[in-house]
């Protein structure tokens, strides 16, 4: 990007991007790496303001080129913006903002020499104007920016090099710059003091005499206020050459550090914060605190940075084992008694007390420069009175608890895992690198299984070194199981379980059984309303009830302190979440197993099931619906929820619902798991229509599918049939409409059978729809929509009969009796604005631009669609409104609008692509393919259209085949392939039962073959 643009691979090999706008996307997107550019962006850089017809899907192919180019990146689309992903240290503009930020503080710190070797590092990426060989005028403000503050880097880099005494060295590097950029007053202040510094005052003067000159002669004004002083300064002398530096000797220092891990990775960010607050210029003395999960390898990166900043600490380095972890924590006399005797204090000399010894060790240190490592340590107790006293001194701690009583002196740096490149880093230089790349999935186990712990992972690592005859699956399959997984990770006197029992030992009673409890758990996050479940009342074998607020903060307060619980933030509900480790839960779950009986483990995972039944059966009253699930005479009565956590759920339920989701899908997974069927189907049923929503399909048949077959198992009918007919409407959403049409036709007759009557009014809505939806005679949905009506009548279940009636319209109209259509609309509408359901109403909207568009009022079906689609979006229905825009889209090619249409199907296929509908992705494919016939561009279209009919084929969709094969004769027609044309025609036929006379049976056939022959009326 600083120069002509330019992509290498890993192995620097070039990469060549061909195309001047495929050129411009990418340019825009690096740009903006790592952030969403919207699409309406990316059409302005290529094509400056005036794209042509079929820009979207150009921009598309140009896209789909730089993926094939550039297989390593990510490169998404989302919400109508595109989003390249590129790591920091790949990309030269990254690069070159961190290294100027890291000179520029360096500079502010007054560390002139790491300054200068920053910034110099920044400005060697240059090799260019940015993007000098790519056309884009969109960029060139930024570009011109980037070029500004490019300059003002090198006067920093002019001012550090000066601090640093190089004054000599840059007058003609100074004097080339000053008559590149002669207006730049701080570049003529540079050049003056490195001539008068270097004993070259005649000519500084000189210098001064030419800026005053030149800068009277382009701008008609005297130099600044900052450059005549300067000269002052350099006629009264002030500014004079510096004398030679002279060695100094210092006294032999003490160096107590340990040796550094030979093998050490990773931790680059940590260390580098670490290096930089430990040899910055301050006028206090720094203490940095390194705390992290048991075994992080908090001491490992103290040691490497105590030895990165051994020159800032001229007159010793201290390091002295706290021993904080162990249970018997040391007392600060007896290691300041150490320390003392380290510094040259002999045995009689030795002061008594803490006091004393506190105020003799601060004496000493007084006026030196020395680094003091206190490893292990239990508390701030314990580090106070080992903190010197006086600037230049500065302070490494290390501690598996958080410090907070040194919250005023101490930066904090916490460890978590490593991250998975530095993980497999590290196992490597133990292994050796091609013996872990011939076997990467057994690699990737270890490194699962180790958490990427580092003393876990050097455990292994060890021990594989120890076995070259073993298979690196061996030490897999060996730590797959995870109750033997602790006993594994242990060679010699190194154990995994030994580090994390010290941890364990120093918590009180109740945070022990808290962990414990947690550990009980998958490894998923949590909110504190699940710890309190776990926690539960006084009885602990109990299946209802949960611990008090206070109680559950002093769990999770202690748990967080030791580090053995980790916060990952905010969910979108506003809760803090938490996890613990993996390690930590195997060894949770290992002392779960040895102290606490089997009763009270089962009852704490039936106390958080029980409440999280509550709040998502409270969460699913706000979720808005537009299908009946199906209810059963068994379903328990809703729950009463109490707290403070009700009210939040009520002001936004889906955000808790979405917050929890994983959670929620895995307990009723697992409560299926043990038996309980008709509560885990029951619970699905309320997850049901917030999953639904936000198209989660994936989900949905994960959690359905798995209860289903708990049911069929333990001969649960019920729960069986009710899971067995949400599969259906799922697989209806994914167009698989042959297999849904199994499923629920199966229900459908079970159901009767059994007599669940709510259920059974489901199916034959549904099988009324799909009938509708395939099937070339609609009259065969109408009985089905026509008793589904009357049946949830008969219930009382007003909202379903609403949405019932929307289908039997629907139905009618498809058979033609467009006026009875329209008075079953007309009550659906009634309907739903008397139960003033938003998401009713927008499903009714929906039918009644379908019945619009057939009756022929199409921008009445247009407003319609609108009017739905918004309210779909105010209900956040994404999925919803999918249809809406398919709706609305159609409407505009009845109404000749084209170029509106496509886009419009562009952007639902984006979508539906995302969300997972099949059906809605190939049918916007064809739209858009379809355009290109009009445009010219039938080669183009043939090879897409056919994918289309494939997928339609394989989702079952006759109708939609039969489509998608007359657009592709229209093609092959352009194309002069009379013969394939013909075929395509003669399948087509076959099975939509048009014989090419007279106009198509559908209307959408109609419009796209309008599309395709570039019409816009028939």
């Amino acid at each position: 990007m600083l120069g002509p643009l330019s992509v290498r691979a890993a192995d620097g090999t070039a990469v060549p991007v061909p195309g001047e706008r495929c050129r411009a996307v990418l340019a825009v997107l690096l740009w903006h790496a790592n952030r969403p550019v919207p699409v309406s962006v990316l059409t302005e850089a290529v094509w400056h303001g005036a794209p042509p017809d079929s820009a979207a899907s150009n921009l598309q192919t140009y896209v789909s080129r730089l993926r094939r180019l550039l297989p390593a990146v990510s490169l998404t689309h989302a919400y109508g913006a595109y989003r390249l992903t590129v790591p920091d240290d790949e990309l030269d503009l990254s690069v070159y903002a961190a290294r100027v930020e890291a000179g520029r503080a360096a500079l502010a710190a007054g560390d002139a020499a790491a300054a200068a070797a920053g910034l110099r590092a920044a400005l060697g990426l240059w090799r260019d104007r940015p993007l000098v060989d790519v056309d884009v005028p969109l960029l060139e403000p930024d570009a011109d920016a980037l070029e500004d503050d490019r300059l003002a880097v090198v006067e920093d880099c002019m001012e550090a090099e000066l601090a640093g005494g190089r004054h000599a060295d840059l007058v003609g590097e100074l004097q080339a710059l000053v008559g590149k950029h002669p207006l730049r007053e701080r570049l003529r202040g540079q050049l003056l003091r490195a001539l008068a510094a270097s004993g070259r005052t005649a000519e500084a003067l000189e210098a001064y005499a030419r800026a005053r000159d030149e800068l009277a002669d382009a701008l008609g004004t005297e130099p600044g206020p900052q450059l005549r002083e300067l000269h002052t300064r350099i006629l009264r002398g002030e500014i004079v050459a510096a004398p030679a530096p002279r060695p100094t000797l210092t006294p032999a220092s003490v160096c107590q550090l340990p040796a550094q891990v030979p093998d050490f990775t990773g931790r680059r960010d940590e260390l580098a914060a670490l290096t930089a607050l430990l040899s910055a210029a301050t006028d206090t003395v720094p203490v940095a605190v390194v705390t992290g999960t048991p075994g992080g390898g908090k001491t490992a990166l103290a040691v490497r940075a105590a030895h990165s900043v051994r020159a800032h600490y001229p007159d010793g380095q201290l390091f002295t084992h706290l021993a904080g972890g162990s249970g018997r924590p040391r007392d600060p006399a007896d290691i300041l008694a150490e320390l003392l005797r380290a510094l040259g204090v002999a045995g009689p000399s030795l002061p008594d007390g803490l006091a004393e010894r506190a105020a003799a060790y601060r004496s000493l240190l007084a006026g030196r420069r020395v680094l003091v490592v206190l490893d292990d340590a239990t508390d701030a107790a314990q580090v106070r009175p080992l903190l010197p006293g006086t600037p230049g001194s500065a302070v490494l701690v290390t501690g598996r608890r958080q410090l907070p009583g040194l919250s005023g002196h101490a930066h904090p740096v916490r460890l978590g895992p490593l991250g998975a490149a530095e993980a497999r880093a590290m196992l490597a230089a133990a292994v050796g690198a091609d013996r872990l790349a011939a076997e990467p999935e057994a690699t990737d186990r270890i490194l699962a299984a180790c958490g990427r712990l580092p003393l876990a992972l050097r455990v292994a690592g060890a021990r594989l070194a120890d076995r070259p005859d073993w298979a690196v699956e061996t030490l897999a399959d060996r730590l797959d199981d995870e109750q033997r997984r602790l006993d594994e990770l242990a060679v010699d006197d190194v154990e995994v379980r030994a580090s994390l029992s010290l941890s364990y030992a120093g918590l009180a009673a109740p945070v022990r059984r808290g962990l414990r409890l947690l550990a009980l758990l998958d490894p998923v996050t949590v909110a504190d309303w699940s710890i309190a479940a776990l926690l539960g009342g006084a009885d602990p074998t109990a299946e209802h009830g949960e611990a008090s607020e206070a109680d559950t903060d002093r769990v999770v307060g202690a748990l967080l302190a030791a580090n053995l619980l980790d916060p990952v933030g905010r969910d979108r509900a506003g809760q803090p979440r938490y996890r613990l480790h993996d390690l930590l839960r195997t060894y949770g779950r290992e002392r779960a197993r040895t102290e606490d009986p089997v009763e009270a483990r089962r009852a704490a995972i039936r106390r958080l099931f029980h409440r999280a039944a509550t709040l998502t059966v409270l969460a699913d009253e706000g979720v808005p619906r537009q299908e009946p699930v199906p209810r059963l005479p068994d379903d328990p009565p809703a729950p009463t929820a109490t707290g403070p956590l009700v009210h939040r759920i009520r002001r936004d339920p889906r955000a808790f619902l979405d917050a929890e989701r994983a959670n929620l899908i895995a307990a009723a997974i697992h409560v299926a798991g043990q038996g309980r069927t008709g509560q885990a189907a029951w619970f699905a049923g309320h997850l049901h229509p917030q999953l639904w929503l936000d198209g989660r399909t994936e989900d949905l048949i994960r959690l359905h599918t798995a209860i289903r077959d708990a049911a069929g198992a333990t001969g649960d009918e019920p729960a069986r049939l009710r899971t067995e007919y949400l599969l259906g409407r799922v697989l209806t959403r994914r167009g698989e409409h042959d297999a849904a049409l199994r499923a629920v036709t199966r229900c459908e007759h079970e159901a009767e059978r059994l007599g669940l009557t709510h259920l059974f009014a489901c199916c034959l809505a549904t099988r009324g729809h799909l009938l509708r939806s395939t099937a070339t005679d609609a009259d065969d949905s109408l009985g089905y929509a026509r008793r589904a009506v009357e049946l949830f009548a008969e219930l009382g279940d007003r909202a379903a009969a609403t949405a019932a009636q929307r289908e039997l319209a629907l139905a009618l109209n498809r058979a033609g009796r467009s006026d009875e259509a329209f008075a079953v609309l007309e009550q659906a509408v009634a309907g739903a604005r008397e139960l003033a359901d938003p998401a009713l109403q927008a499903l009714v909207l929906n039918g009644y631009g379908v019945w619009s568009m057939g009756a022929g009022r199409y921008a009445q079906a247009r407003e319609a669609g609108l009017e739905c689609l918004a309210a779909l979006r105010r209900l956040d229905d994404r999925v919803g409104g999918l249809q809406a825009q398919c709706q609305i889209g159609l409407a505009d090619l009845a109404l000749g609008h084209h170029d509106e249409a496509v886009r419009r199907f562009a952007s639902a296929r984006a979508d539906a692509l995302a969300y997972g509908d099949a059906e809605i992705a190939a049918f916007g494919t064809v739209v858009v393919a379809t355009s290109w016939i009009a445009d010219g561009r039938p080669d183009e279209s043939v090879p897409v259209l056919e994918r289309c009919v494939r997928t339609f084929r394989e989702l079952s969709q006759p109708r939609r085949v039969a489509q998608g094969l007359r657009v592709l004769a229209a093609a092959y027609d352009a194309l002069d392939r009379a013969a394939d044309a013909e075929r395509a025609r003669a399948e087509a036929a076959g099975l939509d039962g048009y014989d090419g006379t007279g106009a198509p049976r559908t209307l959408s056939t109609r419009l796209l073959l309008r599309l395709a022959a570039g019409n816009t009326t028939d």
